[in-house]
């Protein structure tokens, strides 16, 4: 059992004798660990056994207590049990779960600009003479967890707090302290280095405070004094928003950078519509234009155009009870948007003066009430009130004391529902068996509220916090779990797709706000991981258009059942458009076709506004896009880009963005890549795709697209596509890839990074020790639709479920192998999670037991809807695989670690790992075993090939060619020469 800080409050466990509330906290802890990934936040902590360097301009106390009872809360007594250094003081000084939430008040200095806020540093107790014994010493454990640290920074004004950003961090890491206990502690010194752009004012008091979120056993004691060490601020607790001030400090740096110019903020209004676009609507109305005209006229016709429409004054919006009022709540967001929207277009304040008195009644919200579902009330409500305020908020005539109360309500009530929701989830990342059970539109609504939240806040903390979520976040709204399976024609499935379409469409409409709000403050998640997005919205609208789309079958992390097709409920046009936006983005500002996206929008132009007599959820979408997201053409001479290719089945199939305004697409092929190009087909808009069926296996194509225009022709860039190792890993000393640019990471804990030992043949391996230490690879490593991954493996023996590799998501969705898997060698492959019924999308290979202490060689190939399981050469077991192919996203790519939690890291050495871009044969698979000897020579021949002048040589570059193109003289290169030579 975990060994825990003294005096944990067991009273909630009425009814439990200490032992079996030990016993169940420990289960609530870890029981997650039996189930999904951990979640992961992009951001680092740092511990050090000396102080930090800060720059000049930090606040900085370092003066701590020599025994526990002089630190906050203490007696005085230096003397171990009772209120001497034992357990009197732990609410003061302990940051963990039982405690009250720790915090720290310090005051910025005078600098004209303010400050940026780099990082804060804390120190575990370290004392120099405790007095203590057994439950009276100092506990820790900042062993990595799954949950966070949060540290949240706060504005202290007066015995109030007014939260600016909680930014999240995973313990654990390299020189973390680990677990333990002692009568001093460690005295180590934590620096959280936050990722979000954190500024402060001059001359005023500010808080951070230390949470440990739910689902993590972290804790720790934090060093301090019970006197007042340091004079600009206290300690503190705080109920809500109330703070109680605390006699003594803790020890801590307030890392800062004073600014040499004023803090940027953001234009507004901009969270949805800049003030160019909305000149250009004002400019077409005035002139009766079309289709912005229609679109005028639709806003006219609205039910929210009214100034009649009475302001709804609660204290609370309910989602998930018997008093549900978030439609009612969503409608007065209209009216704000509509009325703001009309006084740009039109100049009659009076409309704006209407929006004004709206808002400024939901300045005083006090909360979200009711069960989960009060989640969707924090995205769909904040996104809606905080776009529409940022539209009113360029308005002269809304006083700034209104404005500020109308912001403040909005940091308040909105913004800790949202990232509560985002990275919590309910605790359904550990009580419901993973990341995923809340499905897409739930993060994203969340993800765009608070993105408009940042915008309307001048809060850019907050709002790189919503674009960390779009590229990095735990749940269905990360991009790459949202379109989470790239298609061979290039279309994504969306996360939703099989569930009903307005779900599904609902999540990808908050999705497209999200981008838009961050396309007008200058970031581009449209074009994020080659338009990414842009995939799903044109699969969306294919298929609502009524056309037939392909489907991999899905579950999420804890579905009873899966969607095996893409679901035709709620099929068609209607709710949640996001059409105009789409194809106005991405066909008129970017030039790139968005063909299936620009035909739902003609179909449905003019874009209506929410009908309630529909349904409720009309209201959460603005609609009148055809008025407000409509543009001229900026961009006409695009040439097709983004050429991608999959090699399976002994055909080639090719998918590419198209030109806007295209008639058709040619598609080339060469065996060359400057010369020889001969056309292979045409392909019409809407598609843009291209299977060319007459290849052979091991040769080297080349593929260019080129758009045929009215005007001059456009062409792509050429596209190098050959059967050959992707990536390779022989672990000489280091994690590089000698066949490419896919680098990995070495990653460990307490223990240290993984070392090199001795390998197959003379070589060197990586041994990793069972614990902690793995590789990490780029993310998508194994994004190919027929794959061979291949490795010598070297096991010392341990628990099951050891991996040798895991590639995915989630543990719904990965590949791998894994030596110790039913008391053997097994490789699995599903989009619908293990544990089901075999060809439900999920397949189980299995060899024979792993032999201890001995170098064997594993091998599994995906060869079209084959998949075959190697051990020494000899294929052990073979499949059909039909259902799915490794083409689902895999921002994860693990070396020696498992997807699961509780699966033991893999204990033993790992030498030669492969990928193969195709499905190698058995005798290719023959081969690779006996390689490494062959291997060691082409490196050492290589390198001099690379790098050394041959005798009498002035040039390297003799023999130095750039056979593949690619613009630099590399491993590839090589490889060409050295077949050529053979």
């Amino acid at each position: 059992m975990k060994i825990l800080p003294r005096k944990w409050d067991f009273s909630l466990c009425a009814g439990f004798g200490l032992n079996s509330a030990l016993a169940l906290f420990t289960m609530l802890v870890l029981c997650g660990s039996s189930f999904a990934h951990q979640i992961w936040f992009n951001s680092k902590m740092e511990y050090s056994d000396s102080r930090p360097q800060m720059s000049p301009q930090s606040e900085a106390n370092f003066s701590g207590a020599d025994f526990d009872a002089g630190n906050i809360g203490g007696s005085g007594n230096n003397s171990s049990g009772g209120t001497d250094n034992g357990t009197a003081n732990d609410s003061f000084t302990y940051v963990a779960n039982n405690q009250p939430i720790q915090g720290q008040a310090f005051t910025t200095a005078s600098s004209a600009h303010g400050y940026r806020l780099n990082s804060i540093t804390v120190q575990m107790a370290g004392y120099s003479n405790n007095v203590a014994e057994d439950g009276d010493q100092v506990f820790w454990d900042l062993r990595e967890k799954n949950g966070p640290i949060i540290l949240t920074i706060a504005r202290i004004e007066g015995s109030s707090r007014k939260v600016i950003t909680s930014q999240l961090f995973k313990a654990g890491g390299l020189d973390n302290p680990g677990n333990g206990q002692s009568s001093n502690g460690p005295g180590t010194y934590i620096t959280f280095h936050l990722p979000f752009t954190t500024i402060l004012q001059p001359n005023a008091v500010y808080g951070f405070e230390i949470a440990i979120g739910n689902g993590s056993s972290n804790f720790f004691e934090w060093l301090g004094t019970k006197s007042d060490s340091y004079q600009s601020g206290r300690a503190y607790h705080h109920s809500g928003n109330e703070v109680t001030f605390l006699d003594g400090d803790h020890t801590f740096a307030a890392d800062m950078t004073a600014l040499s110019f004023p803090p940027t903020g953001f234009e507004h209004p901009s969270a949805l519509h800049s003030k160019e676009e909305l000149n250009l609507m004002k400019e077409k109305v005035d002139a009766e234009e079309q289709p912005w005209l229609s679109g005028w006229n639709m806003l006219l016709s609205s039910p929210y155009n009214n100034f009649g429409w009475p302001a709804y004054n609660v204290d609370y919006i309910s989602r998930g009870g018997a008093s549900d009022n978030y439609t009612r709540c969503q409608q007065d967001a209209h009216l704000i948007y509509t009325q703001a929207l009309r006084w740009h277009i039109t100049g009659d304040t009076a409309y704006a003066d209407r929006a004004v008195h709206i808002a400024n009644v939901w300045s005083d919200l006090i909360g979200l009430q009711g069960n989960s579902n009060r989640s969707l009330a924090a995205g769909i409500c904040g996104f809606l009130f905080a776009a529409s305020g940022d539209l009113l908020s360029s308005y002269p005539g809304w006083e700034d004391e209104d404005k500020k109360a109308y912001k403040d309500m909005m940091m308040r009530v909105f913004y800790p529902e949202n990232l509560d929701f985002l990275w919590r989830h309910h605790d359904t990342f550990w009580r419901e068996g993973g990341n995923t059970h809340y499905r897409l539109n739930w993060d994203t609504a969340n993800m765009a509220s608070m993105a408009a939240i940042g915008v309307l806040c001048d809060n850019r903390a907050v709002y790189e916090q919503a674009l960390d979520f779009f590229k990095y976040g735990p749940g269905n709204g990360r991009v790459e779990r949202a379109a989470w399976y790239i298609h061979p024609n290039g279309l994504g499935q969306g996360e939703e797709a099989g569930r009903d379409q307005g779900h599904n469409l609902g999540g990808w409409y908050f999705m497209a706000m999200l981008c838009k709000i961050a396309w007008n403050q200058g970031d581009d998640l449209f074009g994020y991981d080659n338009n990414r997005v842009l995939r799903a919205f044109e699969y969306n609208a294919k298929y609502n258009l009524g056309h037939n789309v392909p489907y991999t079958r899905h579950q999420n992390c804890d579905m009873g059942y899966t969607e095996g097709s893409v679901s035709s409920a709620g099929r068609g046009l209607g709710g949640y458009y996001q059409y105009e936006l789409v194809y106005n983005h991405y066909e008129k500002q970017k030039g790139i076709a968005a063909p299936w996206s620009k035909r739902a929008a003609e179909q449905l132009r003019p874009e209506p506004w929410p009908d309630t007599g529909l349904h409720p959820s009309q209201v959460d979408w603005f609609g009148l896009g055809t008025l407000t997201f409509t543009k001229e053409p900026q961009a006409s001479e695009t040439p097709p880009a983004g050429l991608r290719a999959n090699w399976s089945n002994n055909e080639i199939t090719l998918h590419w963005w198209g030109s806007a305004g295209s008639e058709s697409y040619i598609i080339k092929r060469s065996e060359t890549p400057d010369s020889g190009f001969n056309e292979l087909g045409r392909v019409n808009p809407p598609d843009l795709y291209f299977k060319d069926t007459s290849v052979e296996n091991g040769k080297t194509y080349y593929y260019i697209v080129e758009a045929v225009r009215s005007s001059e022709n456009l062409q792509s860039e050429p596209l190098r596509v050959s059967q050959e190792l992707a990536a390779h890993y022989t672990f000489e000393g280091d994690v590089k890839d000698l066949a490419g640019s896919k680098d990995a990471k070495l990653c460990g804990a307490e223990d240290g990074l993984p070392g090199f030992t001795s390998g197959v043949n003379s070589s060197k391996a990586i041994d990793l020790n069972g614990k902690n230490q793995y590789v990490k690879l780029p993310a998508g490593a194994g994004n190919y639709q027929d794959i061979t991954v291949s490795a010598w493996v070297y096991w010392r023996g341990g628990g099951d479920w050891q991996r040798v590799f895991d590639f995915g998501s989630e543990i719904e969705k990965s590949i791998f192998l894994t030596v110790s898997g039913n008391g053997g060698v097994q490789f699995g492959l599903t989009t619908t999670k293990w544990g089901n019924y075999e060809g439900d999308a999920c397949y189980y290979l299995r060899g024979p037991e792993m032999p201890v202490n001995k170098w064997t060689h594993l091998a599994v190939s995906l060869k079209g809807d084959t998949a075959t399981l190697y051990v020494n050469a000899e294929p052990e077991d073979q499949k059909q695989v039909s259902l799915v192919d490794p083409l689902f996203a895999q921002p994860y790519c693990y070396i020696g670690k498992s997807m699961w939690n509780s699966d033991p890291c893999f204990n033993g050495k790992i030498d030669d790992f492969r990928i193969y871009n195709y499905g190698l044969s058995q005798e290719q698979i023959e081969n690779l075993p006996g390689e490494d000897e062959r291997m060691q020579v082409l490196r050492s021949l290589a390198h001099w090939w690379l790098f050394v002048c041959p005798a009498g040589e002035d040039e390297k570059g003799c023999l130095a060619i750039d056979f593949d193109s690619s613009g630099a003289i590399d491993y590839k290169d090589f490889c060409i020469f050295a077949y050529m030579w053979s």
